[in-house]
């Protein structure tokens, strides 16, 4: 069988596989996540500038997508890649509201000591 054109398009039409939509969706931080998320970029930002190398790079990007995907997750989120210790009856992953929480006690803490 013959069929025209870039040889994916053939076997996309082959399979009935639709083609490929992009969908944009605006979101509203509130205010802890533009808290956190800033907090994030400029912790890479600064590192980078720091330590700035391609390689480098890759890592501090790969931690901002995985802050990204939730708070708790990497070197970067807000447990600093420490294991959360799990009381009975307990999720290790937090919600919003405990991850709130989490980021007003850290800073009462690090204002404590400064």
């Amino acid at each position: 069988m013959f069929c025209g054109g870039p040889p994916n398009a053939c076997v996309r039409r082959q399979l009935g596989i639709p083609e490929q939509e992009e969908k944009k969706t605006v979101l509203s931080f509130s205010g802890v996540e533009k808290h956190f998320y800033k907090k994030q970029y400029e912790e890479t930002r600064q590192a980078f500038i720091t330590h700035g190398s391609s390689d480098r790079l890759s890592s501090l990007l790969q931690r901002l997508r995985a802050a990204c995907c939730h708070p708790q997750i990497g070197s970067g989120g807000i447990n600093g890649g420490r294991r959360i210790q799990r009381q009975e009856g307990s999720s290790l992953v937090l919600s919003m509201t405990q991850i709130l929480q989490k980021m007003i006690d850290d800073a009462k803490t690090k204002c404590e000591e400064a």
